[in-house]
């Protein structure tokens, strides 16, 4: 950080700098497009993350995708998983929605089959930071 950008964080009538960040367990988003939708109209998060989506690759992310966002998501894969291990494919899956004005981009996400995103977004000129 810059000496620059320090002096507008400490003045916010200057620039605003709050990122509105919600999380929560979906526990099955399928069925719940309309009360996302009214979630994120009530909250008007900058970043949404969700875990327990229980999507999966046959689902299209524009079934749910709200305008003006971005998603990035991971769904459950058996095959991460050791054989025996207690785990239903058609739950877990996590996903982010970014708001298009972040410029969001995905960062690290292929590195792994484990069931999470990673996110650099740009809040601010020559900003960014990873969610």
């Amino acid at each position: 950080m810059t000496s620059d950008f320090r002096s507008k964080i400490s003045h916010p009538d200057e620039l605003d700098t709050t990122l509105n960040i919600i999380s929560f367990n979906a526990q099955c988003l399928r069925n719940k497009y309309a009360e996302l939708e009214h979630f994120l109209e009530v909250y008007d998060p900058d970043i949404c993350a969700i875990q327990e989506t229980w999507l999966s690759e046959d689902i299209d992310s524009k079934e749910f995708l709200p305008e003006g966002y971005t998603v990035l998501r991971r769904d459950r894969k058996l095959s991460f998983y050791q054989q025996g291990t207690y785990v239903r494919e058609d739950r877990g899956g996590v996903l982010l929605l970014i708001r298009e004005s972040l410029q969001p981009e995905p960062y690290l996400n292929e590195d792994t089959k484990a069931e999470i995103v990673w996110c650099k977004i740009s809040p601010q000129a020559n900003t960014s930071l990873v969610v």
